[in-house]
């Protein structure tokens, strides 16, 4: 992304990253576990330029993308619009048919809509439900003409909604790409309060998790740093963007220390879940310098290609399950019927300064949690479907706070208050090896081996009580 927003904090936070280069590695994690595997894909945007920052095919870019991905056995899925399917269809079925490349549907916009109406979300907000039915019909028609062999499962952006949701789905796509996990405003692009990784989109809040079976799996549109990320406000700078950590200083040419430690971060959570998403992505266009296109200068570009060569053979090397995201999705639909609660172990493995965090979803809430805390740090709360339009969404401000007492050893009767529905749940730090739970229905419970016990319910509207045993 071009992201003018970071480019003051940038110069700040390159000051520190000198400090940060040259930290001793975390010991790597396991990409595989026998409860489940980490599960790498990488997306590329190649849609045909029509914007302020260029104009045509991004074919230098595509090139250049596509070398360092194969070269390393990566699969890339190219997400498209209808002139770059065009003028790039012999390009894409090579791809496709040499390195199993995959190709979903990018909705672009372009200048003429931006001149017009300052941003393309602002016209697609305001076209009827049937005129912008019509519009990504058309254009997913005319990809299909272009690409008759590709099988178009994803499609999505930079900007989604509701209508979308529904259109895609009723045309047979299966994943929903482009949230960015805490992010607001940047690139006109609000996804704070969403799940990182994948989740079954909810149609009536895309947002949030679906409470029904299936539908729409939504896919990050890279991966972020699930304790920086959250703590600084700067999941932007603290991701699998190339061009952000090399403005920021903590990456460059040289070295990427840093993505393989948050690499290691993703992958240790296999042992906890059955697919732990890690997505990342590269816009072709900003893998280009030339008349067309100057997103970036030639130096930015070559480093942001070591970078990302860093990266592959890293996920390569700890044995990662290296898929398109066609693949992607098709095993995590095989696998999960509904959003399966999520957990994430993360260490502030760059910084040094903030204590470990777990940081839980599932269809009712994602739950933040600081190691030794019982309690949550933060909740989103996706009960009652909440507005997707809403710029911190999900957020709580008056967070429920639970009055644990330890009535027997590792037994605890628990008690606490809501005004509202709300998603909620307590982490009892330390090597349990069971957990019950009585005086609630259906709490989803999980022993995380060697690091906590688990407990999440929805509360209800008043008191609240549960009596937790623990072995």
């Amino acid at each position: 992304m071009i992201k003018l927003q970071l480019m003051i904090r940038a110069s700040a936070v390159a000051l520190l990253a000198a400090l940060f280069i040259g930290i001793a590695a975390p010991k790597p994690a396991a990409a595989k576990d026998e409860q489940g595997a980490l599960y790498f894909t990488f997306v590329s945007s190649a849609y045909y330029m029509e914007k302020k920052w260029g104009h045509g095919m991004p074919l230098d870019g595509i090139k250049r993308v596509a070398e360092i991905a194969h070269s390393n056995g990566i699969p890339v899925t190219w997400l498209v619009n209808p002139k770059s399917a065009e003028e790039g269809k012999g390009l894409f079925k090579e791809y496709h048919d040499k390195y199993g490349d995959a190709v979903g549907y990018m909705l672009t916009g372009g200048e003429a809509i931006e001149k017009q109406w300052g941003d393309e979300s602002y016209l697609y907000r305001r076209l009827s439900n049937k005129k912008l039915a019509e519009l990504v019909a058309g254009e997913v028609n005319s990809i299909k003409t272009s690409l008759p062999w590709a099988d178009l499962q994803i499609a999505g952006g930079g900007f989604r909604s509701n209508r979308l949701v529904k259109i895609f789905e009723s045309l047979g796509f299966t994943g929903l790409w482009g949230h960015c996990w805490e992010q607001t405003l940047t690139d006109n692009i609000s996804d704070r309060g969403a799940p990182w990784g994948f989740y079954y989109v909810n149609p009536n809040s895309f947002k949030a998790p679906s409470l029904d079976k299936r539908g729409l799996v939504a896919i990050e549109w890279t991966a972020r740093d699930l304790n920086i990320a959250f703590r600084t406000g700067m999941p932007e700078t603290y991701s699998t963007d190339p061009n952000d950590v090399g403005r920021a200083g903590i990456c460059d040419a040289n070295q990427c220390d840093y993505w393989k430690w948050m690499t290691d971060q993703y992958a240790r959570n296999a042992k906890y879940n059955k697919i732990v998403p890690f997505a990342v992505h590269q816009e072709a266009h900003e893998m280009e310098n030339s008349d067309k296109v100057k997103a970036y200068d030639p130096e930015s570009i070559r480093a942001a290609g070591l970078m990302l060569d860093t990266l592959f053979k890293y996920v390569n090397k700890i044995g990662a399950k290296v898929v398109n995201a066609n693949d992607a999705i098709k095993a995590y639909r095989a696998i999960n019927e509904t959003t399966p609660p999520t957990y994430a172990l993360f260490d502030d493995t760059l910084l040094k300064k903030y204590p470990e965090i777990l940081v839980y979803f599932d269809v009712n809430g994602q739950l933040f949690f600081d190691r030794g805390k019982t309690n949550p740090v933060f909740i989103r709360n996706y009960m009652g479907n909440p507005n997707s339009d809403v710029v911190d969404f999900a957020g709580v401000k008056n967070l429920p706070v639970a009055a644990c007492n330890e009535t027997a050893k590792n037994e605890y009767s628990c008690a606490v208050e809501a005004d509202k529905e709300i998603a909620f749940g307590l982490a009892f730090w330390g090597d349990y090896k069971s957990v019950s739970v009585k005086g609630m229905e259906n709490p989803s419970t999980k022993i995380l081996d060697g690091e906590l016990a688990y407990v999440a319910w929805p509360l209800k509207p008043g008191k609240n009580q549960i009596e937790v045993i623990l072995k």
